[in-house]
């Protein structure tokens, strides 16, 4: 079983003192305001006390099966792979084992804002240095989704991809009409973007970082390249494009693709995902699935 403990909540914020009235000085000589402010303080303290406290750290236990491997992963991994539009499963390898449980992915219910009293906005403390990265990736995840991988020295590989690309839509049937040479166009979304912090290593072709900025990770637009009848996938130096818009100009690099289509029996309406997926030989999967389309090359990452 594996043991899951869930977060601390957070502690209620405090309501904001209301500013006195700067025509209205508080004389500290004054007996009426000292024992106004000791009821004050008196009643806030009472207050404080009858607050119920947060709620008790509940520890939850997940059953997971266990299944012996043949060969032995040496760095314990876990791997959260979808297996469907709102589901997937968690998988935790060490040596000759593996553990896997099945998951469902939820809406959880947002806490509501305090009621506004003020036309003021809140101050903030941002100034032109601040980090706003996680802002940025807030808004970044509000239409696209997320896979990534940590490699054990806290190395990120990243990709986003768009939400809610259906196999139903035009860009979807249009895959079975793409001519020699033609690219996957995606009209309702961003192009594929992958974000390296270590070069990574497609068989004989080399993705490597800094190539928009030196030290900077890698940054590449990918894209689905029709080859006769394989296919390849493209690395672009434009990652921030509209699924749309391929510049062959700044073309990077392009691998061979495994395809699987699935049969009419086995259709699948699944959406647009994008994973990676640790093998066995302790390369990486990266995973590309639209519908009955599977598009697969392994990679390994290369220091």
């Amino acid at each position: 079983a594996l043991d899951a403990r869930p977060p601390i909540p957070d502690e209620p914020d405090d309501d904001p003192d209301e500013p006195s009235d700067p025509d209205e000085p508080d004389d500290p000589d004054d007996p009426d305001d000292t024992d106004a402010e000791d009821a004050g303080e008196d009643e806030d303290s009472e207050e404080a006390a009858a607050r119920p406290g947060p709620p008790p750290r509940v520890p939850g236990r997940i059953s997971l099966t266990h299944r012996p491997r043949t060969e032995s992963a040496d760095t314990l991994t876990l791997i959260l792979a979808p297996d469907g539009e709102d589901s997937g499963q968690l998988t935790l390898l060490w040596g000759l084992n593996s553990w896997t449980t099945d998951f469902e992915f939820v809406e959880l219910p947002r806490r509501p804002r305090p009621e506004r009293t003020s036309n003021v906005g809140r101050a903030t403390s941002l100034t032109r240095d601040s980090d706003t990265s996680a802002r940025y990736r807030a808004a970044t995840l509000g239409t696209r989704n997320e896979t990534a991988l940590v490699t054990p020295d806290g190395m990120h590989v990243q990709i986003l991809f768009q939400k809610e690309l259906g196999a139903d839509g035009d860009d979807y049937a249009a895959l079975e009409s793409i001519a020699d040479g033609g690219l996957v166009q995606l009209t309702r979304g961003a192009v594929i973007r992958l974000r390296t912090e270590v070069p990574l290593r497609f068989t004989d072709t080399l993705v490597p970082t800094d190539n928009l900025a030196p030290d900077f990770p890698g940054a590449y637009g990918l894209w689905l390249k029709k080859a006769g009848t394989d296919w390849r996938l493209v690395f672009n130096n434009e990652p921030d494009s509209w699924g749309t818009q391929h510049d062959p100009a700044f073309d990077a690099a392009d691998i061979a693709l495994s395809h699987v289509q699935r049969g009419p029996s086995d259709k699948d309406e699944q959406p647009l995902a994008v994973y990676l997926a640790p093998r066995n030989n302790g390369q990486i999967g990266l995973v590309i699935h639209w519908g009955e389309h599977v598009w697969t090359a392994d990679f390994s990452v290369t220091r």
